[in-house]
């Protein structure tokens, strides 16, 4: 779900632009429990979920060919 800033009340507006100012998380909270984080994004939390990991590994041996029995 996508919800554009300007329809959030004011001080939550305020909120997510000192996270963004300061580049620091807020947590919110209700009777000490941790509820929800407000974080800025940025290029390093934003990657693609298919091939982000393309080249880290790596192919040892035969792969195709049939494995030995004991």
């Amino acid at each position: 779900m996508q919800i554009p800033i300007e329809e959030l009340p004011e001080s939550l507006q305020s909120l997510i632009q000192q996270a963004r100012q300061s580049n620091t998380p807020i947590t919110l909270t209700q009777s000490d429990e941790p509820l929800a984080t407000i974080m800025p994004l940025s290029q390093k939390t934003i990657r693609p979920s298919f091939g982000f990991m393309q080249g880290t590994g790596e192919i040892m041996g035969d792969i195709v060919g049939p494995t030995e029995q004991p």
